[in-house]
């Protein structure tokens, strides 16, 4: 093959890597609260990486085969074209041999090395921990103070704001939507908690941690897998948002990306994953459009919301309290009437 083919052909591929990795998701994380890019995460770039290229050696290594052939059929007696083809098909060969081989002795040294598994996990493979998430040290009252719609609260450092009416029940009282008074809060890192009447919010100061509420833990005001902000954004009416923020730190620590339980317990058959460590098969019946594959989706932060303000709406809360389900789920319902 000529000198110039062979530098376009590599121009091509060093161009095209870039976009193909990021169009096929070989980034395994995104730096999102729930996401975050860890050491863990780069042991997986590297397999993602080393399979995807083992793949494309597969394809250019077949397509070089295919032009040897053809020099070969092409050669009609010439024996210099003849012996070109025969020694690109063998160097091709060779080559793609000692790539499966060099990789199928590192796999098997490290098999005997580590018996196969490190801490119940593939020895190639890292479990990602739960890193803790930064909040600034706020106090509502000073970032609110003078804002339309807001008042001191009865705490300390607390504001309080009416939330909108946005229309009446079949009895004639109004009904309430706090999730522009929720954005708010969450602005200034405060953590928001709505009344048992659903019409006024108190935004509390958050000092680095995740909100609390009758001594309950909600998720950080600032992760937009499962803030009361972002689920009241994904359909949940405030109260709704409350427990179900409360019901995702019980689940996964508010951690979007918590792989399926059996990947991390091997020989356990349970499929729970995601934000609200929802199973494969409550996920297939409810789930839609792109996030209708559970095994794509399940860490995938906005469609674990989707999915579970669907359960809600549909079911209640029963997902979660079930029997042998989350014990901690009835004492978040308890702690937002």
């Amino acid at each position: 093959m000529k000198p110039k083919l062979w530098l376009s052909l590599l121009a091509l591929v060093v161009v095209a890597v870039p976009i193909i990795a990021l169009a096929q998701g070989l980034v395994p994380c995104t730096g999102a609260i729930g996401d975050e890019c860890q050491l863990c995460r780069l042991v997986q770039l590297i397999d993602n990486v080393v399979t995807w290229l083992i793949g494309l050696l597969s394809i250019i290594a077949a397509i070089m085969i295919a032009y040897g052939g053809y020099l070969l059929v092409t050669s009609a007696g010439n024996t210099g074209q003849k012996e070109q083809a025969k020694k690109l098909v063998t160097n091709v060969i060779i080559g793609f041999v000692i790539v499966l081989a060099a990789w199928l002795l590192i796999d098997l040294v490290m098999q005997f090395l580590v018996n196969g598994q490190v801490n119940g996990r593939v020895w190639n493979q890292i479990q990602c921990v739960a890193q803790p998430s930064s909040q600034r040290v706020s106090n509502p009252q000073i970032a609110l103070g003078g804002t339309a719609g807001w008042s001191a609260g009865a705490g300390n450092n607390t504001m309080q704001a009416n939330c909108d009416i946005v229309g009446v029940d079949s009895n004639g009282n109004p009904t309430y939507d706090c999730s522009a008074q929720a954005a708010q809060c969450a602005a200034v890192t405060g953590t928001a908690t709505i009344n048992s009447a659903g019409n006024t919010l108190t935004c509390s100061p958050a000092s680095g941690g995740p909100g609390v509420s009758g001594g309950t833990t909600q998720c950080y005001t600032n992760n937009g897998a499962c803030s009361v902000a972002a689920l009241m954004a994904a359909g949940l009416s405030s109260q709704q948002a409350n427990i179900m923020s409360c019901i995702a730190m019980t689940e996964s620590s508010g951690i979007a990306s918590t792989p399926p339980y059996n990947v991390t317990h091997p020989g356990s058959n349970s499929s729970a994953c995601g934000t609200f460590q929802i199973t494969r098969t409550t996920w297939n019946r409810y789930a839609t459009g792109a996030c209708a594959n559970h095994a794509t989706s399940c860490q995938n932060a906005q469609c674990n919301m989707q999915v579970a303000a669907q359960l809600v709406q549909s079911n209640g809360y029963r997902d979660w309290t079930c029997p042998n389900c989350n014990s901690r789920a009835q004492g978040c319902i308890n702690a937002y009437p």
